[in-house]
Protein backbone atom coordinates (compact mmCIF):
# COMPACT_ATOMS: atom_id res chain seq x y z
CA UNK A 1 0.00 0.00 0.00
CA UNK A 2 0.91 3.26 -0.39
CA UNK A 3 2.78 5.24 2.39
CA UNK A 4 0.60 7.54 4.29
CA UNK A 5 1.70 10.61 6.47
CA UNK A 6 0.88 10.42 9.96
CA UNK A 7 0.91 13.38 12.61
CA UNK A 8 3.73 13.66 14.90
CA UNK A 9 2.80 16.89 16.55
CA UNK A 10 -0.49 18.94 17.05
CA UNK A 11 0.90 21.28 14.48
CA UNK A 12 0.78 18.73 12.26
CA UNK A 13 3.92 18.58 11.07
CA UNK A 14 4.38 15.47 8.82
CA UNK A 15 7.19 12.36 8.23
CA UNK A 16 8.72 11.01 5.54
CA UNK A 17 7.13 11.35 2.01
CA UNK A 18 7.10 8.51 -0.41
CA UNK A 19 8.58 9.05 -3.59
CA UNK A 20 5.08 7.58 -5.27
CA UNK A 21 2.72 10.42 -7.48
CA UNK A 22 -0.14 9.91 -5.34
CA UNK A 23 1.64 11.11 -2.03
CA UNK A 24 3.25 14.20 -4.17
CA UNK A 25 -0.32 14.77 -5.24
CA UNK A 26 -1.55 14.62 -1.45
CA UNK A 27 1.44 16.97 -0.04
CA UNK A 28 0.66 19.55 -2.69
CA UNK A 29 -2.48 19.73 -1.24
CA UNK A 30 -1.78 19.95 2.06
CA UNK A 31 0.68 22.70 1.56
CA UNK A 32 -1.98 24.92 -0.08
CA UNK A 33 -3.79 24.49 3.50
CA UNK A 34 -6.37 21.72 2.06
CA UNK A 35 -7.94 19.79 5.14
CA UNK A 36 -7.48 16.26 3.30
CA UNK A 37 -9.97 14.65 5.63
CA UNK A 38 -12.49 17.17 4.83
CA UNK A 39 -12.08 18.89 1.14
CA UNK A 40 -10.13 16.29 -0.88
CA UNK A 41 -10.47 18.45 -3.84
CA UNK A 42 -7.13 17.09 -4.56
CA UNK A 43 -9.29 13.59 -5.72
CA UNK A 44 -10.57 13.49 -9.44
CA UNK A 45 -14.61 13.53 -9.59
CA UNK A 46 -14.59 10.41 -11.65
CA UNK A 47 -13.59 6.72 -9.54
CA UNK A 48 -11.12 4.36 -10.94
CA UNK A 49 -12.90 1.20 -12.44
CA UNK A 50 -11.61 -2.35 -12.79
CA UNK A 51 -10.81 -3.34 -16.59
CA UNK A 52 -12.99 -5.67 -17.45
CA UNK A 53 -16.21 -6.99 -15.88
CA UNK A 54 -14.94 -9.11 -13.40
CA UNK A 55 -15.53 -8.02 -9.45
CA UNK A 56 -12.10 -7.49 -7.51
CA UNK A 57 -13.92 -9.88 -4.53
CA UNK A 58 -15.35 -12.83 -5.42
CA UNK A 59 -19.41 -12.58 -5.72
CA UNK A 60 -21.34 -15.05 -3.17
CA UNK A 61 -23.02 -18.11 -4.32
CA UNK A 62 -25.91 -19.59 -2.94
CA UNK A 63 -26.97 -22.15 0.00
CA UNK A 64 -25.88 -25.73 -2.42
CA UNK A 65 -25.43 -27.92 0.94
CA UNK A 66 -27.36 -30.87 0.06
CA UNK A 67 -31.20 -31.05 2.29
CA UNK A 68 -31.37 -27.46 1.66
CA UNK A 69 -34.02 -27.43 -1.04
CA UNK A 70 -36.83 -29.89 -1.87
CA UNK A 71 -35.60 -32.51 -3.87
CA UNK A 72 -37.35 -31.52 -6.86
CA UNK A 73 -35.78 -28.23 -7.04
CA UNK A 74 -32.55 -30.04 -5.81
CA UNK A 75 -32.79 -32.40 -9.00
CA UNK A 76 -32.48 -29.53 -11.05
CA UNK A 77 -29.59 -27.66 -9.22
CA UNK A 78 -27.23 -31.23 -9.22
CA UNK A 79 -27.58 -31.04 -13.37
CA UNK A 80 -24.88 -28.13 -13.02
CA UNK A 81 -21.41 -28.85 -13.75
CA UNK A 82 -20.08 -26.05 -11.29
CA UNK A 83 -20.93 -24.02 -8.47
CA UNK A 84 -21.58 -21.22 -10.59
CA UNK A 85 -24.21 -23.35 -12.95
CA UNK A 86 -26.27 -24.81 -9.83
CA UNK A 87 -26.74 -21.25 -8.63
CA UNK A 88 -28.41 -20.41 -11.96
CA UNK A 89 -30.45 -23.25 -12.31
CA UNK A 90 -31.67 -23.35 -8.43
CA UNK A 91 -33.01 -19.46 -9.59
CA UNK A 92 -34.29 -20.16 -12.77
CA UNK A 93 -36.08 -23.13 -11.71
CA UNK A 94 -38.00 -20.87 -9.41
CA UNK A 95 -38.26 -18.48 -12.01
CA UNK A 96 -39.73 -20.73 -14.62
CA UNK A 97 -41.44 -22.66 -11.69
CA UNK A 98 -43.18 -19.92 -10.40
CA UNK A 99 -44.21 -18.83 -14.00
CA UNK A 100 -46.81 -21.22 -14.20
CA UNK A 101 -48.41 -20.42 -10.83
CA UNK A 102 -49.43 -17.10 -11.88
CA UNK A 103 -52.34 -16.09 -9.56
CA UNK A 104 -53.14 -19.65 -8.07
CA UNK A 105 -50.46 -18.65 -5.92
CA UNK A 106 -50.29 -15.12 -3.12
CA UNK A 107 -48.94 -13.53 -0.72
CA UNK A 108 -50.16 -10.41 0.89
CA UNK A 109 -47.50 -7.86 1.07
CA UNK A 110 -47.70 -4.38 1.33
CA UNK A 111 -51.17 -4.36 0.89
CA UNK A 112 -51.56 -6.21 -2.50
CA UNK A 113 -51.43 -9.88 -3.19
CA UNK A 114 -47.94 -11.08 -5.02
CA UNK A 115 -47.78 -13.77 -7.38
CA UNK A 116 -44.63 -15.97 -8.52
CA UNK A 117 -43.73 -14.05 -10.76
CA UNK A 118 -39.96 -13.41 -10.78
CA UNK A 119 -37.64 -11.24 -13.42
CA UNK A 120 -33.97 -12.86 -14.18
CA UNK A 121 -31.35 -12.08 -15.89
CA UNK A 122 -27.94 -14.21 -15.55
CA UNK A 123 -24.97 -11.97 -16.87
CA UNK A 124 -21.68 -14.30 -17.82
CA UNK A 125 -19.09 -13.39 -20.42
CA UNK A 126 -19.22 -15.65 -23.53
CA UNK A 127 -18.78 -19.57 -22.60
CA UNK A 128 -19.18 -19.40 -19.08
CA UNK A 129 -22.10 -22.38 -18.88
CA UNK A 130 -25.32 -20.18 -18.97
CA UNK A 131 -26.39 -22.41 -21.45
CA UNK A 132 -27.89 -24.46 -18.84
CA UNK A 133 -30.72 -22.11 -18.39
CA UNK A 134 -32.01 -23.62 -21.51
CA UNK A 135 -33.04 -27.22 -20.09
CA UNK A 136 -35.49 -25.02 -17.90
CA UNK A 137 -37.79 -24.31 -20.86
CA UNK A 138 -38.84 -27.54 -20.58
CA UNK A 139 -41.34 -26.81 -17.76
CA UNK A 140 -42.76 -24.19 -19.65
CA UNK A 141 -43.21 -25.74 -22.74
CA UNK A 142 -46.08 -28.06 -21.51
CA UNK A 143 -48.22 -25.45 -20.92
CA UNK A 144 -47.14 -23.21 -23.68
CA UNK A 145 -48.27 -26.56 -26.11
CA UNK A 146 -51.18 -26.72 -24.42
CA UNK A 147 -52.35 -23.21 -25.34
CA UNK A 148 -51.38 -23.81 -29.29
CA UNK A 149 -53.85 -26.86 -29.08
CA UNK A 150 -56.51 -25.08 -27.95
CA UNK A 151 -56.09 -22.49 -30.48
CA UNK A 152 -55.70 -25.03 -33.09
CA UNK A 153 -58.56 -26.89 -32.01
CA UNK A 154 -60.30 -23.40 -31.91
CA UNK A 155 -58.93 -22.52 -35.38
CA UNK A 156 -60.33 -26.02 -36.80
CA UNK A 157 -63.75 -25.03 -35.64
CA UNK A 158 -63.73 -21.42 -36.58
CA UNK A 159 -62.91 -22.76 -40.27
CA UNK A 160 -65.83 -25.00 -40.49
CA UNK A 161 -68.13 -22.50 -39.16
CA UNK A 162 -66.97 -19.91 -41.56
CA UNK A 163 -67.17 -22.38 -44.58
CA UNK A 164 -71.33 -22.91 -43.64
CA UNK A 165 -71.12 -19.00 -43.30
CA UNK A 166 -69.64 -18.41 -46.53
CA UNK A 167 -72.44 -20.63 -47.98
CA UNK A 168 -75.34 -18.80 -46.48
CA UNK A 169 -75.60 -16.29 -49.58
CA UNK A 170 -78.32 -13.47 -48.68
CA UNK A 171 -79.02 -14.99 -45.55
CA UNK A 172 -75.61 -13.95 -44.12
CA UNK A 173 -77.18 -10.12 -43.83
CA UNK A 174 -80.45 -11.56 -41.40
CA UNK A 175 -77.73 -13.26 -38.92
CA UNK A 176 -77.37 -11.65 -35.08
CA UNK A 177 -73.57 -10.16 -34.74
CA UNK A 178 -72.48 -12.73 -32.15
CA UNK A 179 -73.30 -15.07 -34.67
CA UNK A 180 -70.78 -14.57 -37.34
CA UNK A 181 -67.55 -16.32 -37.22
CA UNK A 182 -64.82 -14.39 -35.65
CA UNK A 183 -61.25 -15.97 -35.66
CA UNK A 184 -60.09 -17.34 -32.85
CA UNK A 185 -57.04 -15.05 -30.91
CA UNK A 186 -53.69 -16.83 -30.69
CA UNK A 187 -52.34 -17.38 -27.38
CA UNK A 188 -48.69 -17.82 -26.26
CA UNK A 189 -47.83 -19.15 -22.81
CA UNK A 190 -43.69 -18.79 -23.85
CA UNK A 191 -43.81 -14.65 -25.48
CA UNK A 192 -41.19 -14.51 -27.78
CA UNK A 193 -39.01 -11.71 -27.44
CA UNK A 194 -38.34 -11.35 -31.39
CA UNK A 195 -41.10 -8.82 -30.81
CA UNK A 196 -42.72 -5.42 -31.42
CA UNK A 197 -43.83 -3.68 -27.88
CA UNK A 198 -47.36 -3.64 -28.77
CA UNK A 199 -46.97 -7.01 -30.03
CA UNK A 200 -45.27 -8.29 -26.78
CA UNK A 201 -48.49 -6.46 -24.87
CA UNK A 202 -51.20 -8.12 -27.66
CA UNK A 203 -49.79 -11.39 -26.89
CA UNK A 204 -49.61 -11.18 -22.75
CA UNK A 205 -53.18 -9.45 -23.23
CA UNK A 206 -54.76 -12.32 -25.52
CA UNK A 207 -53.21 -14.89 -23.10
CA UNK A 208 -55.14 -13.16 -19.88
CA UNK A 209 -52.03 -11.44 -18.52
CA UNK A 210 -50.31 -14.78 -18.00
CA UNK A 211 -46.93 -15.86 -19.49
CA UNK A 212 -43.07 -15.74 -19.78
CA UNK A 213 -40.28 -14.51 -21.65
CA UNK A 214 -37.58 -16.77 -21.95
CA UNK A 215 -34.51 -15.63 -24.06
CA UNK A 216 -31.41 -17.16 -23.70
CA UNK A 217 -29.77 -14.18 -25.79
CA UNK A 218 -31.04 -11.17 -24.20
CA UNK A 219 -30.47 -9.21 -27.51
CA UNK A 220 -33.32 -11.15 -29.28
CA UNK A 221 -35.36 -9.11 -26.79
CA UNK A 222 -33.21 -5.89 -26.33
CA UNK A 223 -33.12 -5.25 -30.40
CA UNK A 224 -36.50 -5.42 -30.66
CA UNK A 225 -37.60 -3.35 -27.88
CA UNK A 226 -34.99 -0.55 -29.06
CA UNK A 227 -36.54 -0.30 -32.20
CA UNK A 228 -39.26 2.29 -33.38
CA UNK A 229 -41.62 -0.13 -33.16
CA UNK A 230 -40.61 -1.23 -29.30
CA UNK A 231 -40.56 0.32 -26.19
CA UNK A 232 -41.83 -2.28 -23.87
CA UNK A 233 -39.66 -1.33 -20.92
CA UNK A 234 -42.61 0.46 -19.34
CA UNK A 235 -44.76 -2.23 -19.55
CA UNK A 236 -42.62 -4.69 -17.93
CA UNK A 237 -41.92 -2.25 -15.12
CA UNK A 238 -46.15 -2.54 -14.64
CA UNK A 239 -45.90 -6.14 -14.89
CA UNK A 240 -43.63 -6.38 -12.09
CA UNK A 241 -46.19 -5.52 -9.47
CA UNK A 242 -49.22 -7.01 -11.33
CA UNK A 243 -50.92 -4.45 -12.98
CA UNK A 244 -52.77 -4.21 -16.09
CA UNK A 245 -51.51 -3.24 -19.55
CA UNK A 246 -53.11 -1.53 -22.20
CA UNK A 247 -52.75 -0.06 -25.71
CA UNK A 248 -54.41 1.77 -28.85
CA UNK A 249 -53.76 1.37 -32.53
CA UNK A 250 -55.14 4.13 -33.80
CA UNK A 251 -54.89 3.12 -37.81
CA UNK A 252 -56.85 0.54 -36.68
CA UNK A 253 -59.01 1.86 -34.13
CA UNK A 254 -58.47 -0.82 -31.74
CA UNK A 255 -58.41 -0.74 -27.95
CA UNK A 256 -56.90 -3.62 -26.18
CA UNK A 257 -56.47 -4.38 -21.91
CA UNK A 258 -55.73 -6.98 -19.12
CA UNK A 259 -56.12 -5.87 -15.76
CA UNK A 260 -53.90 -7.85 -14.33
CA UNK A 261 -50.96 -9.29 -15.35
CA UNK A 262 -48.40 -12.09 -14.36
CA UNK A 263 -45.92 -12.05 -16.24
CA UNK A 264 -42.48 -13.44 -15.63
CA UNK A 265 -39.01 -12.96 -17.55
CA UNK A 266 -35.96 -14.97 -17.59
CA UNK A 267 -32.71 -13.51 -19.39
CA UNK A 268 -29.46 -14.67 -19.95
CA UNK A 269 -26.33 -12.46 -21.43
CA UNK A 270 -23.29 -10.47 -21.93
CA UNK A 271 -22.49 -7.47 -19.54
CA UNK A 272 -22.24 -5.41 -22.83
CA UNK A 273 -25.84 -6.72 -23.80
CA UNK A 274 -27.44 -5.58 -19.89
CA UNK A 275 -26.30 -2.08 -21.01
CA UNK A 276 -28.76 -2.46 -24.45
CA UNK A 277 -31.43 -3.84 -22.90
CA UNK A 278 -30.70 -1.67 -19.54
CA UNK A 279 -29.02 1.58 -20.66
CA UNK A 280 -29.91 3.46 -17.37
CA UNK A 281 -30.57 1.99 -14.10
CA UNK A 282 -32.99 5.61 -13.58
CA UNK A 283 -35.65 4.55 -15.38
CA UNK A 284 -37.11 1.20 -12.65
CA UNK A 285 -36.35 -1.60 -14.73
CA UNK A 286 -32.97 -2.45 -13.65
CA UNK A 287 -34.11 -2.84 -9.83
CA UNK A 288 -36.89 -5.01 -10.82
CA UNK A 289 -34.47 -7.62 -12.20
CA UNK A 290 -32.93 -10.18 -10.10
CA UNK A 291 -29.47 -10.53 -11.34
CA UNK A 292 -26.61 -13.22 -11.10
CA UNK A 293 -22.89 -12.93 -12.24
CA UNK A 294 -21.00 -15.67 -13.42
CA UNK A 295 -17.66 -16.00 -13.47
CA UNK A 296 -15.49 -17.17 -16.55
CA UNK A 297 -14.41 -20.23 -17.42
CA UNK A 298 -10.87 -21.03 -16.53
CA UNK A 299 -10.43 -24.11 -17.58
CA UNK A 300 -11.38 -27.02 -19.59
CA UNK A 301 -14.06 -29.28 -18.19
CA UNK A 302 -15.02 -32.46 -20.01
CA UNK A 303 -18.03 -32.64 -21.29
CA UNK A 304 -18.91 -36.52 -21.35
CA UNK A 305 -19.55 -37.32 -17.71
CA UNK A 306 -23.07 -36.40 -18.23
CA UNK A 307 -24.17 -40.18 -19.74
CA UNK A 308 -27.59 -39.56 -19.76
CA UNK A 309 -30.15 -37.50 -22.30
CA UNK A 310 -30.36 -34.42 -20.65
CA UNK A 311 -33.63 -33.31 -23.21
CA UNK A 312 -35.25 -36.41 -22.00
CA UNK A 313 -34.85 -36.22 -18.11
CA UNK A 314 -35.75 -32.43 -18.21
CA UNK A 315 -39.05 -33.80 -19.97
CA UNK A 316 -40.01 -36.36 -17.48
CA UNK A 317 -39.45 -33.69 -14.32
CA UNK A 318 -41.70 -30.90 -16.70
CA UNK A 319 -44.28 -33.83 -17.25
CA UNK A 320 -44.23 -34.68 -13.32
CA UNK A 321 -44.63 -30.85 -13.00
CA UNK A 322 -47.36 -30.02 -15.10
CA UNK A 323 -49.09 -32.82 -13.50
CA UNK A 324 -48.37 -30.99 -10.18
CA UNK A 325 -50.34 -27.71 -11.40
CA UNK A 326 -52.90 -29.58 -13.08
CA UNK A 327 -54.11 -30.64 -9.54
CA UNK A 328 -53.96 -26.88 -8.65
CA UNK A 329 -55.94 -24.93 -11.11
CA UNK A 330 -59.48 -24.39 -9.46
CA UNK A 331 -57.17 -23.34 -5.85
CA UNK A 332 -56.25 -20.34 -5.28
CA UNK A 333 -53.33 -20.89 -2.51
CA UNK A 334 -52.12 -18.22 0.02
CA UNK A 335 -48.77 -18.11 1.55
CA UNK A 336 -48.68 -16.85 5.04
CA UNK A 337 -45.52 -16.30 7.07
CA UNK A 338 -45.60 -16.71 11.23
CA UNK A 339 -45.04 -13.26 13.04
CA UNK A 340 -41.25 -14.59 14.10
CA UNK A 341 -40.38 -15.15 10.38
CA UNK A 342 -42.66 -11.29 9.61
CA UNK A 343 -40.37 -10.13 12.38
CA UNK A 344 -37.00 -11.90 10.90
CA UNK A 345 -38.16 -10.86 7.79
CA UNK A 346 -38.18 -7.19 8.33
CA UNK A 347 -34.89 -7.55 10.18
CA UNK A 348 -33.02 -8.78 7.74
CA UNK A 349 -34.03 -6.69 5.15
CA UNK A 350 -33.82 -3.41 7.05
CA UNK A 351 -30.45 -4.66 7.80
CA UNK A 352 -29.69 -5.22 3.75
CA UNK A 353 -31.64 -1.85 3.53
CA UNK A 354 -29.03 0.08 5.60
CA UNK A 355 -26.26 -1.23 4.11
CA UNK A 356 -27.51 -0.47 0.89
CA UNK A 357 -27.68 3.21 2.24
CA UNK A 358 -24.39 3.24 3.65
CA UNK A 359 -22.77 1.95 0.45
CA UNK A 360 -24.96 3.25 -2.72
CA UNK A 361 -27.52 5.13 -2.25
CA UNK A 362 -30.99 5.25 -4.01
CA UNK A 363 -29.96 3.29 -6.74
CA UNK A 364 -28.98 0.46 -4.22
CA UNK A 365 -32.13 1.16 -1.72
CA UNK A 366 -34.55 0.40 -4.75
CA UNK A 367 -32.85 -3.12 -5.51
CA UNK A 368 -33.17 -3.98 -1.65
CA UNK A 369 -36.94 -2.86 -1.90
CA UNK A 370 -37.28 -5.20 -4.70
CA UNK A 371 -35.16 -7.89 -3.84
CA UNK A 372 -37.45 -8.48 -0.86
CA UNK A 373 -40.61 -9.03 -3.10
CA UNK A 374 -38.30 -11.40 -4.99
CA UNK A 375 -37.82 -13.41 -1.62
CA UNK A 376 -40.90 -14.15 -1.15
CA UNK A 377 -42.31 -15.21 -4.43
CA UNK A 378 -39.30 -17.80 -4.21
CA UNK A 379 -40.66 -18.67 -1.05
CA UNK A 380 -44.09 -19.54 -2.18
CA UNK A 381 -42.55 -21.61 -4.81
CA UNK A 382 -39.97 -23.60 -2.05
CA UNK A 383 -42.69 -24.00 0.34
CA UNK A 384 -45.42 -25.48 -1.78
CA UNK A 385 -42.87 -27.41 -3.43
CA UNK A 386 -41.54 -28.91 0.17
CA UNK A 387 -45.69 -29.08 1.11
CA UNK A 388 -46.79 -31.47 -1.75
CA UNK A 389 -43.26 -34.28 -1.27
CA UNK A 390 -44.33 -33.82 2.24
CA UNK A 391 -47.88 -35.49 0.93
CA UNK A 392 -49.46 -32.10 2.51
CA UNK A 393 -52.57 -30.73 0.27
CA UNK A 394 -52.83 -27.04 0.88
CA UNK A 395 -56.54 -26.08 0.81
CA UNK A 396 -56.59 -22.23 0.92
CA UNK A 397 -53.50 -20.69 3.05
CA UNK A 398 -50.11 -22.94 3.14
CA UNK A 399 -46.99 -22.07 5.44
CA UNK A 400 -43.03 -22.46 5.08
CA UNK A 401 -41.25 -24.26 7.41
CA UNK A 402 -38.17 -22.31 9.30
CA UNK A 403 -35.37 -23.88 7.16
CA UNK A 404 -36.95 -23.68 3.78
CA UNK A 405 -37.86 -19.60 5.20
CA UNK A 406 -33.88 -19.44 6.17
CA UNK A 407 -32.68 -20.56 3.01
CA UNK A 408 -34.47 -18.17 0.60
CA UNK A 409 -34.20 -14.92 2.79
CA UNK A 410 -30.28 -15.92 2.84
CA UNK A 411 -30.55 -15.87 -1.11
CA UNK A 412 -31.37 -11.66 -0.44
CA UNK A 413 -27.06 -11.14 0.47
CA UNK A 414 -26.11 -12.51 -2.46
CA UNK A 415 -29.03 -11.41 -4.92
CA UNK A 416 -27.87 -7.78 -3.97
CA UNK A 417 -23.95 -8.75 -4.03
CA UNK A 418 -24.41 -9.67 -7.78
CA UNK A 419 -26.70 -6.72 -8.62
CA UNK A 420 -24.81 -3.83 -7.07
CA UNK A 421 -21.75 -5.34 -9.52
CA UNK A 422 -23.88 -5.67 -12.06
CA UNK A 423 -25.07 -1.74 -11.69
CA UNK A 424 -21.54 -0.97 -11.66
CA UNK A 425 -21.06 -1.98 -15.42
CA UNK A 426 -24.01 0.47 -16.31
CA UNK A 427 -23.57 4.04 -16.97
CA UNK A 428 -23.58 6.61 -13.67
CA UNK A 429 -25.47 9.69 -13.41
CA UNK A 430 -23.59 10.95 -11.16
CA UNK A 431 -20.10 10.07 -11.80
CA UNK A 432 -18.60 8.77 -14.88
CA UNK A 433 -17.38 5.46 -13.46
CA UNK A 434 -18.11 3.38 -10.44
CA UNK A 435 -16.74 -0.15 -8.55
CA UNK A 436 -20.36 -0.32 -6.78
CA UNK A 437 -19.49 -4.35 -5.50
CA UNK A 438 -16.60 -3.56 -4.40
CA UNK A 439 -17.47 -0.19 -2.56
CA UNK A 440 -20.40 -1.83 -1.27
CA UNK A 441 -18.33 -4.81 0.07
CA UNK A 442 -16.01 -2.12 1.09
CA UNK A 443 -18.25 -0.11 3.07
CA UNK A 444 -20.26 -2.91 5.00
CA UNK A 445 -17.26 -3.71 6.43
CA UNK A 446 -16.61 -0.65 8.52
CA UNK A 447 -17.76 -0.03 11.87
CA UNK A 448 -20.77 2.14 12.70
CA UNK A 449 -18.37 4.82 13.33
CA UNK A 450 -14.25 4.26 11.33
CA UNK A 451 -11.00 5.79 10.97
CA UNK A 452 -9.65 6.89 7.34
CA UNK A 453 -6.57 4.56 8.05
CA UNK A 454 -9.08 1.32 8.84
CA UNK A 455 -10.58 2.25 5.65
CA UNK A 456 -7.61 2.28 3.66
CA UNK A 457 -5.96 -0.74 5.20
CA UNK A 458 -9.56 -2.86 4.49
CA UNK A 459 -9.05 -1.13 0.48
CA UNK A 460 -5.84 -2.60 -0.01
CA UNK A 461 -6.36 -6.06 1.69
CA UNK A 462 -9.76 -6.12 -1.13
CA UNK A 463 -7.20 -4.63 -3.34
CA UNK A 464 -8.42 -1.95 -4.12
CA UNK A 465 -6.51 1.70 -4.74
CA UNK A 466 -5.89 3.67 -2.44
CA UNK A 467 -6.98 6.67 -4.20
CA UNK A 468 -10.67 5.37 -5.39
CA UNK A 469 -11.13 4.11 -1.63
CA UNK A 470 -10.45 8.17 -0.75
CA UNK A 471 -12.36 8.96 -3.37
CA UNK A 472 -15.62 6.82 -2.08
CA UNK A 473 -14.70 8.86 1.53
CA UNK A 474 -15.00 12.11 -0.47
CA UNK A 475 -18.38 11.66 -2.33
CA UNK A 476 -19.87 10.11 1.15
CA UNK A 477 -18.87 13.41 2.96
CA UNK A 478 -20.26 15.60 -0.02
CA UNK A 479 -23.64 14.00 -0.28
CA UNK A 480 -23.80 13.79 3.94
CA UNK A 481 -23.91 10.03 3.58
CA UNK A 482 -21.13 10.19 6.61
CA UNK A 483 -19.93 12.82 8.97
CA UNK A 484 -16.61 13.86 9.77
CA UNK A 485 -16.40 13.30 13.30
CA UNK A 486 -12.47 13.59 14.28
CA UNK A 487 -9.56 13.80 12.06
CA UNK A 488 -9.60 11.20 9.99
CA UNK A 489 -12.70 9.84 11.82
CA UNK A 490 -15.75 9.28 10.51
CA UNK A 491 -19.32 8.54 11.28
CA UNK A 492 -22.36 7.01 9.18
CA UNK A 493 -25.61 9.35 8.94
CA UNK A 494 -28.41 7.19 9.08
CA UNK A 495 -31.48 7.45 7.13
CA UNK A 496 -30.05 9.25 4.44
CA UNK A 497 -30.67 8.17 0.68
CA UNK A 498 -26.91 7.38 -0.27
Amino acid sequence: MIQRFEDTSETGTKGTMGTDASDITRARGEVLGLDFDNDLSWLPDEEVMNDGSEPKTPLPRFCQKEGTWPKFVEDIMNRGQTPAQRDILLLGALCVLGSTLGPKVRTLYNGKWLSPCMMMFVVAPPASGKGALSWLRAFVQPFHDELMHQWQREMDDYRQRKMKFDYMGKERANLPKEEIPVPPVRKFFIIPGNNSGTGMQANIINSGGRGIIFEPEADTMSTSLNADYGHFDDALRKTFDHEGISFYRRTEDESREVKQTFLSVLLSGTPAQVQRLIPSSENGLFSRFMFYYMPPVRQWQSQFAEREDLSQWFGQMAAEWKSMVDHLRDITLTMVLTENQQDFFNFFMGTLFERAQHAMGDEAVSIVIRIAHHLLRCMEVVALIRAIEDSVTPLHEYGISDADFTACLTMGNTLFRHAMHILSLLPAVEVQNRGSADKEVLFSQMQETFSRKDFLDKAGELCISENTALQWIKRALKKGQILKVGRGVYHFVHNQAL
